[in-house]
């Protein structure tokens, strides 16, 4: 049984596993600050869930979750992503009755979907240039004043510098709860942030 999350853009198989267990380490030690009961029953969206990596991390944590993948499954970022590909992933893990896919661009999510507990992205909000801040929104309209957003994404450049701008352009929205940051490269560093909506 061999499970498939791809191979992320500019990255062998093997960077991409090696990252990706980083990045699991990472969500779950936000997972446990959050103070959300592990064996509540909360729902979860992913946001650009591509091949459902992250949704398998939080429907392990939270074996209760019910998780909401949602993607266009067409970027160059994610190389062979499917949305058959994500429901055949889910179930060699055994999780498909708790984790479903729908077809659907993070900047098309309206409150129609519904309220989440918790909304997580990894490696996605940065693909979208300027558009990224559109998708901040749409992404709050699907929060109450409990729910949390935990987004781990990619800074290039002196991305200490880009990452405070980034949060000063959505600091109306949401308030900065806490982040931890991972250098790969002198010029790129993985950001984690937890956020939630200002009151």
């Amino acid at each position: 049984m061999t499970v498939d999350f791809g191979i992320y853009h500019h990255s062998t198989k093997e960077e991409s596993e090696s990252l990706r267990k980083v990045i699991r380490q990472l969500f779950i030690n936000a997972f446990m600050k959050i103070g959300i009961h592990k064996y509540r029953e909360i729902r979860v969206l992913d946001v650009g869930c591509g091949l459902g990596f992250l949704s398998y991390v939080v429907a392990d944590y939270f074996p209760r979750a019910r998780v909401l993948g949602i993607d266009t499954f067409e970027d160059s970022s994610l190389p062979g992503s499917s949305i058959e590909k994500a429901k055949e992933n889910m179930c060699k893990l055994k999780i498909d009755n708790r984790v479903t896919f729908k077809s659907l661009s993070v900047l098309d999510i309206t409150p129609d979907l519904g309220y989440f507990d918790l909304v997580v992205s990894n490696l996605v909000l940065h693909n979208l240039g300027e558009k990224r801040f559109e998708a901040y929104e749409k992404i709050s309209k699907v929060m109450d004043n409990n729910s949390f957003f935990i987004n781990g994404d990619l800074f290039m450049g002196e991305f200490e510098k880009m990452f405070q701008i980034d949060m000063s352009r959505i600091n109306k929205t949401f308030q900065l709860q806490y982040y931890d940051k991972i250098k790969l490269s002198s010029s790129i560093a993985y950001y984690l942030t937890v956020l939630k909506l200002k009151v």
